[in-house]
């Protein structure tokens, strides 16, 4: 969540892209909406995300991972500006529950990918 909440802090996908998988659906559309907020010159400001808990799992599910992490995160209002400082839109913050699934590969542990909980 560190690298999420760090992406969005400095409008910059970079710490989410080098934690995961090169197949995580989530983790790629978050990146590619990260570089059209670049492309576009716009910017998030706000929306910080906290972890406010979490728990593996020792389910058994569809995703094959080394572990299933379910999650609780809250994320303060969001607001997007344009280049020229104009809000664009604003999203309330929310409170979100999901399922990391994470595996070891060489380079670390990676973010294989996340769903709804």
């Amino acid at each position: 969540m560190k690298a999420v909440d760090w992406s969005i802090a400095t409008n910059d996908p970079f710490p989410v892209a080098q934690v995961s998988a090169p197949n995580c659906v989530a983790c790629n559309q978050f990146v590619a909406s990260m570089n059209t907020i670049i492309r576009e010159r716009h910017t998030i400001s706000g929306a910080r995300v906290t972890l406010v808990s979490s728990l593996v799992q020792f389910k058994k599910y569809d995703i094959t991972a080394d572990y299933a992490v379910q999650i609780r995160t809250r994320q303060n209002t969001a607001i997007e500006r344009d280049a020229r400082g104009h809000q664009v839109s604003s999203h309330p913050g929310e409170t979100d529950d999901s399922l990391v699934f994470v595996v070891w590969t060489k380079a670390g542990w990676r973010v294989r990918e996340v769903t709804d909980a």
